[in-house]
């Protein structure tokens, strides 16, 4: 059985991955002495606790925001696709071998995909949609804007 000090150990070491996963959630570009001055934590501390976060799986990658309108395309969609459920495993690959697609997600609810698109304008989403629309078992398209992005 675990001491109550031992638990306690652990819930703080919990409560420190969910306070550094926030935090690189924001800006994956802190150092670990930023992490740490922001956590009000030892910076050896959190470089520890960062290292055992990715050698667990917990923290695979770090993404990159990019800045669309300096690579001139203006145009950010969010493209739901609905596909015909004997074909879902084609479309998805078909879907993640579009080069014109930033990223692509499989999901439950609304859709069975959404398909993240950025491009220079709205005659060049049409032609992403026409693309789309023409793989094999998928069944519906539906685009849209993204005004803006709030976090």
């Amino acid at each position: 059985m675990a001491s109550k000090v031992g638990k306690e150990r652990t819930a703080q070491l919990e409560s420190a991955d969910d306070r550094i996963i926030d935090l690189l959630s924001r800006d994956a570009d802190l150092t670990y002495r930023e992490m740490a001055e922001k956590l009000g934590l030892n910076e050896s501390t959190v470089r520890k606790r960062v290292l055992a976060l990715r050698r667990t799986g917990v923290i695979r990658r770090v993404m990159v925001e990019v800045d669309t309108e300096r690579l001139r395309l203006k145009l950010n969609a969010q493209v739901g696709v609905d596909a015909d459920p004997s074909k879902l495993i084609g479309v998805g690959r078909e879907l993640v071998a579009m080069p014109e697609a930033a990223m692509v997600f499989s999901t439950s609810g609304g859709h069975d995909f959404y398909v993240v698109v950025w491009t220079k304008d709205s005659e060049s989403l049409s032609r992403i949609i026409d693309n789309i629309a023409a793989v094999d078992g998928v069944a519906k398209v539906i685009p849209s804007i993204v005004l803006e992005r709030l976090r």
